[in-house]
């Protein structure tokens, strides 16, 4: 918790990044749990959500992988390398003493 009056300038570098990895991770957390829903559905009960043989769409299937895994690579791979390049990496900065 910040105190009144605060703002997120101070704030350290490594803490900016975990507020957007978290809202990363708040905005497409959901969507992979509804793709993986509607995926379970497809196979279990032959749904027909994105099988083209039974007139569904195979590329909402892409559409909506695809809205996770773009945000996925940005939470797992960009965040580690880019905090590295910041203040001598984000360990230095996560364990620095003043």
């Amino acid at each position: 918790m910040r105190a009144p009056g605060q703002d997120l300038v101070p704030h350290t570098a490594l803490r900016l990044v975990a507020l957007r990895h978290q809202c990363d991770l708040v905005l497409a957390t959901p969507v992979l749990a509804v793709t993986l829903m509607m995926v379970a559905l497809e196979r279990i009960f032959q749904a027909g959500i994105f099988s083209s043989a039974l007139g569904g769409d195979p590329v909402l299937f892409q559409h909506l992988f695809g809205f996770y895994s773009h945000p996925a690579l940005y939470i797992m791979i960009c965040r580690v390398s880019r905090s590295a390049r910041w203040k001598g990496g984000a360990m230095a900065e996560g364990t620095a003493t003043t």
